[in-house]
């Protein structure tokens, strides 16, 4: 199962989702010390205030590449479907809430508890080690939009950095299908890109499509070069065709 409804990704200040009456229902804490700096991460299981058919889950921690991504194979490994979800930034800080469902119901106490294991393992784990260059140049002209249009497999996708100076805007168009956001996050992290704010969503009512927009910096937190940008929009395109 994947992600099959509507996400949503976005900035806020600091405390995020840890403020919410729901977050700080039966909160659970990993803290992991490093150079004499202890670290306090959080996830968060509650079945109040959602509805019958889910579960709420809060995860909060350190901002590290590859986390997110890690976290959604563990969601799909488990057979859970995210319908709902929120995650915001702030100074180098993750926090994260999702509604989550398992064939229709909410997560049962054993499957809460094997969840936030295998989850707390990954926020409790230093990122997995990069070689990507943390420093280049862009030029500030390289701003043509990449657009990629499947006509057959209706797969669209619009790479550019037109929006703005600060991120390389990625919107997503296609068949939606079982574990598509896991293989998205796959190839986007694959370019060295971090997603900074994000809305995804589904409709067509049964779900059989998606919509999603994606704003993405590059390792130095920078709008992504060209020829990055030319590649990150040929390999979307080519896994939502992929999929059909």
């Amino acid at each position: 199962m994947g992600f099959v409804s509507g996400f949503s990704v976005q900035r806020s200040q600091a405390g995020g989702f840890l403020g919410s009456p729901v977050a700080r229902a039966g909160k659970r804490t990993a803290v992991v010390r490093r150079s004499g700096v202890s670290t306090i991460r959080a996830l968060v299981f509650t079945h109040k205030d959602v509805s019958e058919e889910c579960s709420n889950m809060v995860v909060s921690g350190e901002d590290c590449r590859g986390h997110l991504l890690s976290i959604s194979r563990v969601i799909d490994e488990l057979g859970i479907t995210v319908e709902k979800g929120f995650i915001s930034t702030s100074n180098d800080k993750v926090n994260n809430s999702f509604t989550v469902s398992k064939e229709g119901r909410k997560l049962s106490p054993e499957e809460i508890s094997e969840l936030r294991e295998r989850v707390e393992l990954i926020i409790s784990s230093e990122p997995p080690p990069s070689d990507l260059e943390t420093k280049r140049d862009v030029p500030d002209h390289s701003r043509t939009p990449n657009v990629n249009h499947d006509y057959n497999s209706g797969a669209y996708v619009l790479v550019d950095n037109q929006r703005s100076q600060e991120f390389t805007s990625v919107t997503i168009s296609g068949p939606n299908r079982a574990e598509i956001f896991s293989k998205l996050l796959e190839v986007i992290s694959s370019y060295g890109c971090n997603i900074i704010f994000g809305l995804l969503s589904t409709f067509d009512y049964d779900t059989t499509r998606r919509h999603d927009v994606l704003h993405v910096v590059a390792s130095d937190s920078r709008p992504v070069d060209e020829p990055t940008r030319i590649a990150l929009s040929n390999t979307l395109t080519n896994v939502l065709r992929d999929l059909t």
